[in-house]
């Protein structure tokens, strides 16, 4: 009986823990498809926003960026403004900036207005680029890594003899 009591207890203890929120921010920058900074394990309280959460991390760990939580336009010292225009014709143009996917699903909403899931996550910043080709945006979210745009990734050295 003694024992029956004790598996009630547990199992009615464990039923009212709240879930564990843990989730990873990875950044992956404009010329390689691996992440340059990794954090894991990263505790949230429920309702936390994709924004206060990417600006605690950002602060918490030093890493130079530009922005809020409604927005972030340069991470790493990344080009931002004109300086992140690649003209490639007359009538065509990248436009390189930061874009978020959470568990690999990007939102159309703004970074503060994304609450967090339950649970684990996996929250990823990338370098990317959108086109611009005559008076129309045809692309969004591009990871520039997959072009290595010598705009954005010069050719490295050759090695010398």
């Amino acid at each position: 009986m003694k024992k029956s009591a004790v598996v009630v207890l547990t199992f009615l203890n464990f039923s009212f823990v709240a879930p564990a929120q843990s989730h990873t921010l990875e950044v992956v920058g404009p010329c390689e498809s691996e992440a340059v900074f990794i954090s894991l394990d990263i505790a949230a309280a429920p309702g936390t926003t994709l924004g206060d959460f990417s600006v605690r991390i950002f602060n918490d760990h030093k890493l130079p960026f530009t922005g809020d939580r409604m927005g972030i336009a340069s991470i790493f010292d990344s080009p931002t403004g004109i300086q992140a225009l690649e003209i490639l014709s007359d009538t065509q143009f990248r436009a390189y900036g930061w874009c978020v996917e959470v568990d690999g699903h990007a939102s159309d909403q703004m970074i503060d207005q994304v609450i967090l899931p339950e649970g684990n996550s996996r929250i990823v910043w990338f370098y990317a680029w959108a086109l611009y080709e005559s008076g129309v945006w045809t692309q969004y979210c591009t990871p520039s890594w997959q072009t290595r745009s010598p705009y954005v990734c010069p050719p490295k050295p050759m090695p010398s003899r």
